[in-house]
């Protein structure tokens, strides 16, 4: 019998641990990261405890079935991915290998809480078509880029603020205020995309004399360690937020309690270490610390509204802004720390493995590091880092020699969200205690890391497991095996999931265009606030 892992014992077992199995309490770190997960184990692990929300075993096996006809007529494949309007295709030539992995790389960086508190949600025009959701976020990065702000380049975003992302990420309708920044360079006839004039008509390249938006030269390694101050404040002041509430469900949670960047100590070591000075110029943490805090109010003073009035209505925010910027903030330093400044690199230090790439993301990214703890144990999710990696494998269509050529493309999870489990309980595979239901159909929070959200998460994820074993015992029992993984099942289960209850609404609208009383029998999804989805 193998020895149990320290990371998931409980701290008043650790130390009998450590003496029975002889185990320093400080181990020599390993440089090799891993290709197993832990979320499926993870999954298991809720599942098997959970007494709030419930896996049905006949409604997995008629879900099955349904899934499995569903196959024969059109194979789950990964080929709708690219085919897309807003998602980049590498066959059509308009982004280079390397641009699409930053694209995307950007965008599952950013891709977490899109649902509003009123009826209109936030949603986002582009090439004459309104777009919610999660692809109100994947347009307003086309939308900048059409408009020549390269804003899935991290370094793009070095002094930018919160008046840069109210304007990148403007919708509803209303006029996007652009920040004095771009009105400025407007004025002097420079290019939004990061070159820069310099007043005699002459274009320098990006790197040449650049200047912060203060108007200084800052020496670039003193600079590009400032840029994570708002994070890790963020950080220090909510990460409590992950592994309380675990029986606190009778109460709504405040916003600000689902929000942020998880488990605080380990993780701002982690940090901490990342944003050392350099060895060139060593300095004290406490000037560390005043360097990152002034600079990155600098640049924060400096990214402001333009002052001039807007004609009409404002555009409206998306949700989260605020820790949409901090992500983006953490990733461009993480990404100038560790792996050259480019989230290519990153997904070649993988090897070939999605496992790896989630797990270096979850390591090296607080903001990716998604982890709970449930009944004492601390349980993984990973939703955002196993997203990059199937993001990455269905758009390149795993074509070998390509940034998403994984081998254990099969180690990945469904995806730990909202409309997985909506529609795994539409399908009578999830059923829930009368308290969640009721609290899920009021639309009232669940608390993000709470008991009852965690039971949702990792049911739904245990759940899809046992459909993709279901559907693949029934069609061995046919004669005609399928190939199929948790990433192609969770890609269908979403979109048919959307497509349900557009529809339902759809029906409920026009019905009362006609004067009739229709509801939409449809559970809505759960409502949590946080970064991980």
């Amino acid at each position: 019998m193998s020895a149990p892992d320290p990371a998931d014992l409980s701290a008043a077992l650790l130390t009998a641990f450590q003496s029975r199995f002889n185990v320093s309490s400080d181990p020599a770190p390993s440089t090799e990261v891993p290709s197993q997960t832990k979320v499926l184990d993870s999954a298991s692990y809720v599942a098997s405890q959970a007494i709030d929300v419930f896996i049905d075993r006949t409604g997995v096996q008629a879900a099955a079935r349904s899934l499995l006809s569903s196959i024969r007529r059109t194979p789950f494949t990964t080929a709708s991915w690219s085919a897309h309007q807003l998602h980049p295709d590498p066959l059509d030539g308009s982004m280079t290998d390397s641009e699409i992995v930053k694209f995307i790389f950007v965008m599952d960086l950013l891709n977490f809480s899109f649902w509003s508190e009123d009826d209109e949600g936030f949603w986002v025009e582009w090439e004459g078509r309104r777009w919610s959701g999660y692809w109100s976020l994947v347009a307003c990065l086309r939308r900048a880029k059409e408009e020549g702000m390269d804003v899935t380049d991290v370094a793009w975003w070095r002094g930018k603020g919160m008046a840069t992302m109210r304007y990148v990420f403007g919708g509803g309708g209303g006029v996007r205020r652009k920040p004095k920044w771009l009105k400025d360079q407007e004025r002097r006839g420079e290019i939004p995309g990061g070159v820069i004039g310099d007043g005699d008509g002459q274009i320098e390249p990006p790197d040449a004399g650049r200047r912060d938006e203060a108007g200084m030269h800052p020496a670039s390694e003193d600079f590009e360690s400032a840029s994570l101050t708002e994070a890790t404040d963020a950080e220090a002041s909510i990460s409590e937020a992950v592994g309380h509430g675990a029986h606190d469900e009778a109460t709504t949670a405040a916003p600000e309690q689902s929000r942020g960047f998880p488990e605080g100590g380990e993780m701002q070591i982690e940090l901490q270490a990342a944003s050392g000075a350099p060895e060139s110029r060593p300095t004290s943490k406490a000037e560390d610390e005043k360097t990152l805090v002034d600079e990155e109010s600098a640049s924060e003073q400096d990214d402001i509204d333009d002052d001039e009035t807007i004609d009409g209505t404002e555009a409206k925010e998306m949700p989260m802004l605020r820790e949409r910027l901090e992500c983006l903030r953490e990733a461009r330093k993480v990404l100038i720390d560790k792996y050259d400044g480019d989230p290519v690199n990153l997904v070649q230090a993988a090897r070939k493995s999605a496992g790896r790439l989630v797990n270096l993301l979850a390591r090296d990214f607080s903001c990716f590091k998604d982890i709970h703890v449930y009944e004492g144990y601390k349980v993984r999710f990973q939703k955002r880092a196993q997203i990059f990696a199937a993001d990455l494998w269905a758009c390149f269509q795993g074509r070998v020699g390509s940034p998403g050529e994984f081998e254990d493309i099969e180690r990945l999870t469904a995806f730990a969200d909202y409309r997985i489990p909506q529609m795994l309980n539409t399908m009578g595979v999830l059923s829930y205690a009368p308290p969640v239901d009721a609290r899920i159909r009021r639309s009232e929070m669940l608390n993000s890391g709470g008991s009852w959200e965690v039971q949702l998460r990792g049911c739904s994820v245990w759940a899809v497991e046992l459909l993709k074993q279901e559907i693949t015992r029934l069609s061995e029992d046919e004669g005609d095996p399928v190939e199929l993984n948790a990433v192609l099942l969770d890609f269908h289960l979403y979109d048919t999931m959307k497509a349900l209850e557009t529809e339902a609404q759809s029906a409920v609208d026009e019905g009362r265009r006609e004067g009739k009383i229709l509801t939409n029998d449809i559970i809505p999804h759960h409502r949590t606030r946080s970064i991980w989805y």
